[in-house]
């Protein structure tokens, strides 16, 4: 692919305008991953083909973008088991991997490896799901200057053995889905052994120009939150949270650039163990 980039020169005596052709090589295509094993629960997987630069994304035949004939497996060192594609228009991609066998679940401390052969190309990975490590109290508090609005609250101690990760998901009681705020993956770096009290934002459709962004970051004090809190390993966090200041960047000309640190060798994306705890926030005056 050749794109024409037009480069403007200012000299004190002398201007010109010179055109320029680079060529831009096409990326090669990679399949990308998001895969989960959470405690007392089976692994799930999806697969999509990346998206080459400069190509616009089809949103009216998604379909090219999606692998239902790869080969997956996980394995926990003694057990192997392989994961089928099943429809499921309720997510995106509408195609998981998974299995029904109730004898493959994660543990807390156990691993799991990922295998994956597709279109003559193999990925694997591995994952971990950690201890439990839960918070203390959850809540919603009615902001000053805002009245009937209010954040998530909660209370949390780390405790005293450094690196551990964590991801904060949220969603209200009428809600299916869960959603990880921007800055919802952090660790124990700064904050290993310590006792705090933090808050989460209402998320919301930062692409909606009809909102009022003042007010969506707040949930009413009449709602109900179900907080999702995992632990996650080293290399899961690390991928979640550089996600994070990816997107966090993105339309900020002076940021430099981030990728992902992906955990799937040969394709792009991440396979991430969680022990999960949940809890349920109201509003406490």
């Amino acid at each position: 692919m050749r794109k024409s980039i037009y480069i403007l020169f200012l000299f004190i005596l002398v201007g010109c305008i010179k055109e320029v052709d680079v060529d831009i090589a096409r990326a090669n295509e990679k399949i990308v991953v998001e895969g989960r094993i959470e405690n007392g629960e089976v692994a799930e997987v999806y697969l999509t083909k990346s998206v080459a630069m400069f190509e616009e994304f089809d949103f009216n035949d998604v379909s090219k973008y999606l692998i239902t004939d790869a080969v997956v497996t996980i394995s926990n060192g003694s057990l192997i088991d392989t994961l089928k594609p099943e429809i499921d228009f309720n997510v995106i991609p509408p195609i998981v991997y998974t299995t029904n066998s109730p004898s493959f679940v994660g543990v807390e401390n156990g691993s799991y490896n990922l295998k994956i052969e597709v279109d003559g190309k193999i990925l694997t990975s591995t994952t971990t799901i950690p201890n439990q490590v839960k918070l203390d109290s959850v809540w919603i508090r009615e902001e000053d200057g805002f009245p009937g609005k209010g954040f998530v609250w909660a209370h949390f101690l780390d405790p005293d053995t450094l690196g551990n990760g964590y991801r904060w998901e949220q969603k209200l009681t009428t809600e299916s889905k869960f959603v990880s705020p921007l800055g919802s993956t952090f660790d124990d770096k700064i904050i290993n052994g310590e006792a705090f009290d933090f808050f989460a934002q209402k998320p919301f459709d930062s692409d909606n120009d009809t909102i009022d962004r003042t007010e969506a970051i707040y949930y009413d004090i009449t709602d109900t939150v179900i907080i999702k809190f995992s632990t996650i390993d080293k290399a899961s966090f690390n991928f979640w949270r550089t996600l994070d200041v990816s997107k966090s960047n993105n339309g900020n000309p002076f940021a430099a650039p981030v990728s992902p640190i992906t955990n799937i060798n040969g394709g792009l994306g991440v396979f991430t163990g969680y022990y999960v705890s949940y809890d349920t926030a109201v509003y406490k005056p």
